[in-house]
């Protein structure tokens, strides 16, 4: 079986397998690749402080208020609100509140 049928995008890839199995990654397949291609570059930079904010290491570690600050640092007041609103699209994309019964 081919392995590379299995791994959808290097995003979603471990260190590991990034470092050792690059070779089974092919952007020009990959959908994930294609999707970011046509987002607004605003919402991809939202989009790449999502991922390092939700990484295992900054929710474990409790330094997520570090690392945005570090993410932000060079940006106004009115672009870190928007950064800001724009996580929070994205944050109840991936992890919608519960439903109340």
């Amino acid at each position: 079986m081919d392995e590379r049928s299995r791994l959808v995008c290097c995003e979603e890839a471990d260190e590991e397998q990034l470092r050792y199995e690059a070779d089974l990654f092919d952007c020009e397949r990959c959908p994930v690749a294609r999707a970011r291609d046509e987002v607004w570059p605003e919402n991809l930079d939202a989009w790449r402080i999502f991922q390092r904010m939700a990484a295992r290491v900054v929710v474990e570690t409790q330094i997520g208020p570090e690392v945005f600050r570090r993410l932000t640092e060079d940006r106004t007041p009115g672009e870190i609100e928007d950064v800001i609103d724009r996580l929070a699209v994205i944050h109840q994309w991936l992890v919608p509140a519960p439903k109340e019964s």
